[in-house]
């Protein structure tokens, strides 16, 4: 696996699971779009916008609708690329409806070996 620059665990989870995981958008902001959309309950969308979304003007890059609402759409490569962290307040909405058993069937196709290039990585410092 190549070296990753990422500062954020989030980044070398997107990283080292993008390229096994099959249905998903292989490009950075599309893959985080998907992978997101998978295995986010889908009662997200039905809760009432959080007090962030409703005194925040959208921006011209703004992300209205799914479950990214409110985030730029640019910071979508950030987070994948591990340089920058989801925000406190969008962070608790993606725990609080976090479906571990579809994060468990996505990553179900990952191999040994792809998880042993990981290890591999992390003890040469790599990650």
């Amino acid at each position: 696996m190549a070296e990753t620059t990422a500062t954020y665990a989030l980044g070398v989870f997107c990283q080292l699971v993008n390229p096994y995981i099959s249905g998903v958008d292989h490009h950075k902001k599309g893959f985080m779009k998907d992978f997101f959309d998978a295995v986010l309950e889908g009662d997200i969308l039905s809760d009432p916008p959080s007090r962030h979304h409703r005194t925040r003007k959208p921006g011209k890059t703004t992300i209205t609708a799914g479950v990214w609402a409110g985030i730029n759409e640019t910071d979508l490569t950030r987070f994948y690329n591990g340089s920058k962290k989801i925000p406190s307040w969008k962070a608790t909405e993606f725990y609080q409806h976090l479906d571990v058993s579809e994060v468990e069937r996505l990553c179900g196709d990952i191999s040994v070996d792809a998880l042993a290039d990981f290890q591999k990585g992390t003890d040469q410092g790599e990650y």
